[in-house]
């Protein structure tokens, strides 16, 4: 189980506490490694191979696309999604949709950021749509936090749980 903390909120609305129990999987009390996610990753795909058959995955991205991706929304990616873009491209990929490098894409991390710009909190970038009218987000400090966005404006911390392991969640229905 995990924490929510509001960190900010849009719309002059005061900064608060609160707690919202979540549940995800932690390995070993700290951030889900590559590796980890890689074999994770593979187990999920062989058990369920139609999920790569029926969704398509954007361009892998290599370093000129995240440069380039970051010189566009003047930010630094964490490491760890900049490890993602360039080993499974973004898109569609596993049971849900994460924004990517590809700029001809529909989930390019550009576009919809652009997209969103005027409702979006400053300093962060979207990387999921919750499908809910909610976003989780990075800061654009390339710090490895999760955020939501929720639909009221409020902007919430999701704590000790890393990017990789918030893919592996929702990705892989974890």
């Amino acid at each position: 189980m995990t924490e929510k903390r509001t960190v900010g909120t849009e719309r002059g609305k005061k900064t608060r506490t609160k707690s919202i129990r979540m549940k995800f999987t932690m390995t070993r009390g700290k951030q889900m490694q590559r590796s980890e996610f890689i074999k994770a990753a593979t187990d999920f795909f062989e058990r369920k191979p139609m999920m790569l058959e029926m969704r398509s995955s954007d361009e892998f991205a290599d370093d000129e696309n995240i440069s380039r991706v970051e010189s566009e929304l003047s930010a630094v990616l964490p490491d760890s999604y900049k490890f993602f873009l360039s080993q499974f491209g973004g898109g569609e990929f596993g049971a849900s949709e994460f924004f990517s490098a590809d700029a001809a894409s529909e989930y390019s991390l550009v576009k919809q950021n652009q997209k969103w710009a005027q409702i979006l909190p400053s300093g962060f970038l979207v990387f999921n749509d919750d499908q809910s009218g909610g976003w989780y987000m990075f800061n654009k400090l390339g710090d490895e936090k999760v955020f939501y966005f929720n639909p009221d404006g409020e902007l919430v911390e999701i704590q000790g749980k890393g990017i990789l392991d918030f893919i592996s969640e929702q990705a892989f229905l974890r």
